[in-house]
């Protein structure tokens, strides 16, 4: 009963055990192997059975959805796996070891995140285990493909590998399946989940295969004459029984739906053609989408077809598809209008019509509708004429909050959200050029509201410019905050109709502090005009008990490490400078905080209101103009202050006439061509179609209205602004009247 004999060279039995082990010759005995994995989770709104995938991380109220690994033991006997060891590098074997006490239960299963967490600073955690007990790994699955081992305490011996797991699918999980083989899996099985953790569950049967991806022999991009195009996959190659089904209505093609590609298409007019193959047991392909845009069309777009609802939101107010021929025919536009749908990148957005017009469910024909619920699937597409381009597929949702009410505006702000069940998790292009931040889990597409031509009040409408949102952000960055918002412009499309020009920019939430900063974004805070959009209030609210005593210098020393001094005032100063006249009882934006206890940053959000007069001054009455009024106590903070203005307005600083100046024209050169066609689909919008509130209701153009208003700031506003800041902040005590000596 005590003694032990040595069955493979590696694994033991009791052998007073033998006598019952029997029946069961047939398992690899003391045998753990890598069961089932999942490289590419997320949250998708649109699956329903997404429990099973999300853990709760430290804070119960954060859910959380890392990549997962199963182990099972097929043995009749518990294995310790005190000093094993998971890697995702054959060069590093000992890459993240099991702690002391891990084990694994007889013919049981054991699930790991793979989360990345221990390459993070989690002081007396290594291992990282969540307040569930469940273990993180310090480091991710690539769903590209990789290697993938369980290495034994030796830390030299392999006990089970994928040497290159092939690239994996969103919630799709791959392993062994029910026949022995490895593959992908019909149905993941970590487990039924108990408290929070899964205890993991026998695999499904696999995919007898996986459908090559479609080919088109046409790219994407932009079309004059017709041509064809042909769609292949190379398993037609090889297997019977594949079959290639396209859609031409921007829905997605299913087995069930869309046509039974035969032959070559003809392609004659803008068309936004997806396809997939499929084959029956197999994995089919993921839905590919190719936007052909003949650019000479897109003048004279009308609504497509009765599937396109004749109002969004309101019956009061008729939906606008078109474009206005009063531009496209003018002789001071006309020769420019193609050149300007070239100026800048095209972002195409195709997916199902009743998911985007539809009258039932459309989100733009709900535009007030803010639940998860109406996030919906679609295809980006971003292309231009140098070749750059990405597609993938993700969920789109619409922004904005005054901006979604019918009455207020016709071109809603969206967002793309990128999640494995859409497709890849993250978006990894370099979308802002000379960022160092490649990956991105959000975009926002503003439209633009505030001072823009369809704005329901007339001197807003003559203000339109679509450049002082990012101008802020740009000067933010200027004045040296990294993360203050990349951001560039694009021409939307929407299931092949032309809806304007937008500026993507970057999301300043928990995940876009992490990107810059390293912190885990599940353990930060970040708050959008009052409200905990990530993580709580909690770490927010002691920083603003503290500022309460900011005068007390020891206070002070506290706060320092709580937040970003600098980061407060050069964002006061940037809001104050542009005397920003809908802030700071909402739209703005702050990350940090939380279990690490991060530094506190503010960021611009929705700074359309600046720019305007340019002898305006503004003290906001929301939270961080709160911090910004109990430092002031603090005579360090004061000097502070007058440092960075010093900075910024002195000897070619970032708020010097000259670079005020120039920024804006940085961006006014962008989208020089781009506002044309932008006047052709909205300039018209307040005139034509629905005259709310208050006119004259006019057509705005480029050079009755965008270059005027230009020529203001540049004549008026920029050269004269930068002296009446900084004499308002001497009248507030923040800038000594002496002038800085030079040395």
């Amino acid at each position: 009963g005590n003694n032990t004999a040595d069955l493979d060279g590696n694994d033991t039995v009791a052998v007073g055990d033998l006598g019952r082990l029997a029946g069961n010759w047939g398992k690899r005995l003391s045998s753990v192997k890598i069961n089932e994995f999942m490289a590419t989770n997320s949250y998708t709104p649109a699956v329903s059975s997404l429990d099973i995938y999300t853990y709760y991380s430290e804070r119960p109220s954060t859910k959380a959805h890392p990549d997962w690994i199963e182990l099972f033991n097929d043995a009749l006997d518990p294995i310790s796996l005190d000093g094993w060891y998971l890697t995702d590098n054959r060069d590093n074997l000992q890459k993240w070891r099991f702690p002391a006490g891990a084990a694994i239960a007889a013919e049981g299963y054991l699930v790991v995140f793979a989360s990345n967490k221990e390459q993070l600073d989690y002081p007396g955690n290594y291992p990282f285990v969540d307040y569930t007990g469940a273990l993180h790994t310090n480091f991710e699955l690539s769903g590209g493909g990789e290697y993938l081992a369980l290495v034994r305490p030796d830390g030299q011996t392999v006990a089970y590998e994928y040497d290159k797991y092939p690239k994996q699918r969103g919630l799709i999980s791959y392993g062994i399946g029910s026949d022995g083989q490895a593959g992908y899996l019909l149905n993941p099985t970590p487990g039924a989940r108990a408290s929070n953790i899964w205890p993991g569950a026998a695999n499904s049967a696999r995919y007898l295969g996986v459908v090559a991806d479609t080919q088109f022999s046409r790219s994407r991009g932009f079309y004059d004459s017709q041509f064809n195009v042909a769609i292949s996959s190379e398993t037609t190659n090889s297997e019977p029984g594949v079959q290639i089904r396209y859609t031409l209505d921007g829905s997605a093609p299913t087995l069930s739906n869309g046509e039974i590609y035969t032959g070559p298409i003809s392609i004659n007019t803008t068309t936004c053609l997806r396809a997939a193959a499929f084959k029956s047991g197999w994995l089919e392909t993921n839905v590919d989408t190719q936007s052909y845009i003949f650019l000479g069309q897109v003048m004279g777009q009308d609504r497509p077809s009765t599937e396109y609802h004749t109002d969004w939101g309101d019956s009061r107010y008729a939906a606008d598809y078109q474009m206005d021929p009063e531009i496209y025919e003018d002789p001071d536009y006309a020769s420019d209008m193609i050149p300007a749908l070239k100026s800048i990148p095209t972002l195409s957005v195709v997916a199902d019509v009743a998911d985007l017009f539809g009258e039932a469910d459309g989100i733009y024909t709900h535009p007030t509708s803010e639940s998860d619920s109406w996030e919906r699937a679609c295809s980006a597409e971003l292309f231009d004429e140098t070749g750059s381009e990405f597609q993938l597929n993700c969920g789109i949702k619409l922004q904005g909050g005054a901006s979604r009410q019918p009455r207020k505006g016709p071109k809603h702000s969206l967002s793309l959200r990128f999640r494995g069940g859409y497709g890849p998790s993250n978006l990894n292009y370099p979308m802002f050029a000379g960022s160092r931040v490649k990956s991105f889990d959000t975009l926002q597409l503003r439209a633009m509201y505030n001072n823009s031509w369809i704005h329901w009040d007339s001197g807003q409408r003559s203000r339109g410019s679509m450049i002082r949102d990012q101008w802020i952000r740009d000067s933010l960055l200027d004045m040296g905050e990294p993360s203050a918002g990349e951001g560039t412009y694009v021409h939307l499309y929407l299931n092949g109709l032309y809806w304007g020009v937008y500026n993507v920019h970057e999301r300043q939430e928990a995940s876009h502090y992490e990107a810059y900063f390293g912190y885990d974004s599940e353990r930060l805070d970040a708050i959008k005009s009052q409200t905990a959009v990530d993580g709580d209030r909690g770490s927010w609210n002691s920083l603003h008990s503290l500022t309460n005593n900011a005068a007390d210098p020891a206070v002070y020393e506290q706060i320092q490490q709580k937040l970003d001094i600098d980061n407060l005032i050069d964002y006061m100063i940037v809001n104050h400078y542009g005397a920003n006249g809908d802030w700071d009882s909402h739209n703005w934006m702050a990350a940090g905080g939380g279990l690490d206890d991060a530094p506190w940053r503010l960021y611009s959000w929705d700074a359309e209101r600046v720019l305007e007069s340019v002898n305006a001054s503004k003290s906001g009455g929301g939270e961080p103009s709160q911090l910004y009024n109990d430092l002031r106590q603090n005579a360090e903070f004061r000097l502070r202050y007058a440092d960075r203005l010093h900075k910024h307005f002195f000897n070619g600083g970032a708020m010097t006439p000259e670079n005020t100046a120039a920024r804006w024209m940085k961006r006014a050169n962008e989208i020089d061509l781009a506002i044309i066609a932008e006047s052709a689909r909205w300039g018209d919008y307040r005139r034509d179609v629905h005259s709310y509130s208050n006119g004259p209701y006019e057509l705005y153009t480029k050079n009755d209205f965008w270059l005027p208003e230009q020529t203001r700031l540049l004549t008026s506003y920029f050269p004269q602004r930068s002296d009446i800041v900084l004499n308002q902040y001497r009248g507030l005590g923040l800038y000594p009247n002496v002038v800085a000596p030079s040395f």
